[in-house]
């Protein structure tokens, strides 16, 4: 077994989640039925040194005592999602780079998790964020999990109520990077498409 990635990963679950009919907080994992972002989170910390999970509040029905490097946090499930988002950050430590993903995307797993800290050292210095990307027969699209760079302090200072992640992703131009991926389980959403790891 290799060693955990020098990285936090960023689940995030926090919403009402109005268009996936309730909080996917609280969706089952479709093989398992388990809650998905206790799957979701044990997945991650074979890969990662840390995980931080912002949930809804309903996920602390059934609690589950903590495990090793991890934090979690409860959201304002009637916040706009970026909120969710900055919540989260705060508790990431900010020397290390951080791979956002929400819970109902996959976790693909150390090897993607590896490329995309390759890409962001491989980058110019100012690199805010690297983004797996699968080439489509309509062209490329952008997958997840999105890794920030240390700090991703440009994010705290923006409006929660109106920014949005992937406008701020395009407007930082050639700050974000785009590295190629051949695993289409990185477009892969568990509400959408059924999706089982």
């Amino acid at each position: 077994m290799t060693e955990p990635a020098a990285v936090t990963v960023l689940l995030l679950g926090g919403g009402q989640g109005r268009r996936a009919g309730g909080p996917k907080a609280l969706k089952l994992h479709p093989k398992t039925g388990e809650l998905l972002w206790r799957f979701q989170r044990r997945a991650i910390l074979t890969d990662a040194a840390h995980v931080v999970t912002v949930l809804h509040p309903q996920a602390w029905a059934a609690p589950q005592p903590p495990l090793a490097h991890e934090a979690a946090l409860a959201a304002d499930p009637d916040a706009e999602p970026f909120d969710s988002l900055q919540r989260g950050l705060r508790a990431c430590d900010p020397a290390l780079p951080v791979a956002v993903l929400p819970v109902d995307c996959p976790w693909t797993g150390g090897a993607l998790l590896a490329a995309l800290v390759q890409a962001l050292r491989a980058g110019p210095r100012n690199l805010l964020a690297v983004r797996p990307v699968v080439a489509t027969p309509a062209g490329p699209r952008g997958g997840h999990p999105l890794l920030l760079a240390p700090g991703a302090l440009p994010l705290l200072a923006l409006e929660p109520q109106t920014a949005r992640l992937d406008h701020w992703l395009r407007d930082q131009g050639p700050l974000v990077a785009a590295t190629e991926v051949d695993d289409p389980a990185v477009l892969a959403n568990f509400n959408r498409d059924g999706v089982a790891s």
